[in-house]
């Protein structure tokens, strides 16, 4: 009944009728009951914020059998929420929530042996804990899994595998898996090229937000491919979208297009400024622009 109250699914929402119910659950020993108040703790709805008392909620539901509470648990003791500070403790959380097949417990995990956060690296294990995550429906271990087979980091190098877990994703609402299965459209890495099939999948990356799906997009309208017209605007437009959310291309881009006047105002201040980000990002073309003007 408190999850009904917290949607406003039938009933009106109400954050603090939905925290005393949740409370009522977790007292009767209900563990998801605790986890979902630990959330409200930690979310400040319909009760003061407390991470102190988010983590002890979250303690009681793992130790009551809730395998989301051992994810969550691990997160406050990686971040320092509510707890100490301890790397340690948390991938023992993540441990605990993957082996009891917590999908976000393993994607955590995944993570954790990929930069060898708190764990020796080890592209093997991530990879396992990506497909662990994957198998279990969520779309960031699919997206990093799909990645991985891309590059052969950790498994072997497999475009199928890497076209067939990005659309996983993709499907499942990762719009950067959506941008990058457009560009294996578009580069014909294992599928063969298609260009209007990449549009549509960059902007579909790009309206659900992905920086790299407005970048990509934004260099079709401005050669005209894809079935989309030659749009300078449009392409500025895209750019910008893309250079906002910090990919370091597209402020590259559309630094090109302020240095030339072309879809927008010719301004040298502003690309400077964007060639100045393009370059912070790690693009080398911005950097070179930026050592001929100095």
């Amino acid at each position: 009944m408190g999850a009904l109250f917290l949607a406003g699914r039938i009933v009106p929402r109400d954050d603090a009728r939905a925290a005393l119910l949740f409370k009522r659950a977790c007292d009767g020993g209900d563990a998801r009951g605790c986890t979902a108040l630990a959330s409200l703790y930690g979310d400040g709805r319909g009760v003061p914020k407390d991470d102190a008392q988010s983590a002890a909620l979250y303690r009681k539901a793992a130790e009551g059998g809730d395998a989301v509470a051992w994810d969550r648990l691990g997160v406050l003791y990686s971040n320092g929420r509510g707890v100490m500070k301890d790397e340690s403790l948390a991938v023992g959380f993540y441990t605990k929530a993957c082996d009891a097949d917590d999908a976000g417990g393993c994607t955590h995990l995944g993570a954790r042996y990929a930069t060898g956060r708190g764990v020796p690296k080890d592209d093997a294990r991530a990879s396992a804990m990506f497909q662990k995550g994957c198998d279990g429906d969520n779309m960031v271990a699919c997206t990093e899994l799909a990645q991985r087979y891309e590059h052969g980091i950790g498994v072997p190098q497999s475009d199928a595998s890497a076209i067939a877990t990005y659309r996983k994703a993709c499907q499942g609402g990762s719009a950067y898996a959506c941008s990058n299965l457009g560009n294996i459209y578009e580069r014909a890495a294992g599928v063969p090229k298609d260009e209007k099939q990449a549009v549509a999948l960059y902007r579909q990356g790009c309206d659900a937000g992905d920086p790299l799906g407005c970048s990509d997009l934004g260099t079709m309208y401005w050669s005209g491919r894809g079935g989309v017209p030659k749009d300078p605007v449009q392409a500025a437009a895209l750019y910008k979208l893309g250079c906002d959310g910090d990919n370091a291309r597209a402020c590259t881009g559309l630094a090109l297009m302020y240095a030339n006047g072309t879809g927008v105002t010719k301004d040298t201040d502003m690309a400077a400024a964007l060639f100045k980000k393009g370059c912070d990002g790690g693009n080398p073309d911005a950097c070179a622009a930026l050592s001929t003007k100095q």
